[in-house]
């Protein structure tokens, strides 16, 4: 049996990339879902408000998908690109921490906070009020997505279950979770993109969504590597934090010339 927390697999399988999250593939799930879902709502109504015509229909807002790209990083760290604009940014707030909650002596809970960061095509005035206004639309469309946790507009590649075909793959399974991945919060706010020859960075606006995702292992406990020469003992013991599992390892008893003393048995003999 391999280790296994949510969907990641240790170690870590070569081969991610490209469109999905490199090392995690829980967001690769989150981004492309939330993606699908958006432009199968939202997609129509979107292009004929920036389409427009004569000085407003500018290169890069004139009529393009709702979410032309999905990134999985934070976009100010220099990997922006104005041209994938409209955009999702999904990526783990490790700012925020990550929690390990040991429910059992073998099930540990992983609880991240995921964050995604909508951001818009730059456009002329005319079109930012059309901007300002899908900020509700684009909230309420997230909202249901998550509350529902599957939809008919996307379907996870490689799925093969009847039901999930037609009705879309579950997000939990798709992610890894334990429990349904939920929304917190959402906000409007700027992001700030550093220019990499060091000039004034731009500001964007962006609309901010606060997901939380637990996710749960399944790991194989035997121990890895090479043999000790010392033997284990697993010393457990109860006090006020809780239960409590420690690896006790001892030296084991050599001659002169490094050989291990072993007992009638055959069971190395120890320095305990």
């Amino acid at each position: 049996m391999g280790n296994t927390l949510g969907l990641l697999e240790l170690p870590v399988v070569a081969g991610y990339g490209g469109t999905e999250a490199p090392g995690d593939r829980a967001l690769t799930a989150i981004g492309k879902y939330l993606q699908a879902g958006l432009v199968h709502y939202l997609d129509a109504a979107w292009k004929a408000a920036t389409l427009g015509t004569g000085m407003g229909a500018t290169k890069l807002a004139k009529g393009q998908s709702i979410v032309k790209s999905v990134s999985y990083n934070d976009p100010e760290d220099n990997t922006f690109n104005v041209e994938q604009l409209p955009a999702l940014f999904v990526f783990r707030d490790w700012d925020a921490g990550v929690t390990h909650e040991w429910v059992a002596d073998d099930f540990i809970c992983q609880k991240s906070t995921i964050r995604v960061l909508w951001c818009p095509s730059p456009s002329p005035q005319t079109f930012r009020s059309g901007h300002e206004s899908f900020c509700d639309a684009i909230n309420k469309v997230v909202g249901l997505l998550m509350a529902q946790g599957r939809d008919p507009s996307w379907v996870a590649t490689g799925e093969t279950d009847a039901d999930y075909l037609i009705y879309g793959t579950p997000l939990m399974a798709a992610a890894g979770a334990h429990r349904q991945p939920y929304l917190m919060a959402a906000k409007r706010i700027p992001i700030k993109i550093a220019m990499v020859d060091g000039s004034e960075g731009r500001t964007y606006p962006a609309m901010l969504f606060t997901i939380h995702l637990t996710e749960v292992n399944d790991w194989d406990l035997t121990v890895g590597g090479s043999i000790s020469q010392g033997t284990s003992e697993v010393v457990q013991a109860q006090d006020p934090g809780g239960h409590r599992v420690e690896l006790a390892l001892y030296p084991p008893v050599l001659t002169e010339d490094g050989q291990v003393l072993t007992d009638e048995d055959g069971y190395p003999l120890d320095l305990a």
